[in-house]
């Protein structure tokens, strides 16, 4: 029998961390179940293009090689794959790791609004950003006039899915240096 050849990508996953293994395995049921209710609503919607997306997302790690006790696969790279979408925060939190290392204390905060269907979420989107634009500009005034303090953080907008109600919820992530920042945003 002939030796199969693949070419291996990235630096992979450590074979002995069980616990990273086991949140990877739960990630991927949760994208798969999560696909399975996607898939019926953009067939549903006569939607072809999306129904492949979401069967490429469902495919994600579906084949994996390991190497040196280490795990490789090809990852689909969409947003809704809880797997991706937690490799992708994690590459995020590198690269501002360096700064927030600095930081005295710094505080995580949400900014949500209520939940809303699908045909909404552009607008909840658009208000949301708006609505913290509004904010930021306020807050950059007074710091431009001396009256008020220089806001200083990381944001991220986000938004989950609730498969049961068909409902999303779009919100602001944001980490900012100390507790006065944050209570002050709040």
């Amino acid at each position: 029998m002939g030796q199969r050849h693949a070419t291996l990508y990235g630096k992979g996953s450590d074979l002995s961390k069980k616990k990273a293994l086991e949140g990877r395995a739960k990630c991927k049921t949760i994208t798969q179940s999560m696909m399975f209710k996607l898939i019926d609503v953009a067939n549903a919607n006569g939607d072809p293009e999306q129904t492949r997306r979401y069967w490429h997302t469902y495919h994600c790690q579906q084949k994996i090689t390991t190497q040196d006790g280490k795990i490789f696969g090809n990852y689909c790279r969409n947003r809704f794959c809880t797997l991706c979408a937690r490799i992708r925060k994690a590459d995020i939190i590198n690269r501002y790791h360096p700064i927030i290392k600095d930081w005295e204390d710094p505080h995580f905060i949400t900014i949500t609004v209520k939940s809303c269907k699908a045909h909404q979420l552009p607008s909840y989107f658009k208000n949301l950003t708006k609505t913290f634009q509004k904010i930021t500009g306020k807050y950059k005034k007074r710091d431009q006039r001396g009256t008020g303090k220089k806001l200083i953080g990381i944001k991220s907008l986000e938004s989950n899915f609730n498969p049961i109600k068909k409902t999303y919820n779009p919100h602001f992530h944001l980490i900012v240096p100390n507790r006065a920042m944050a209570v002050y945003i709040k």
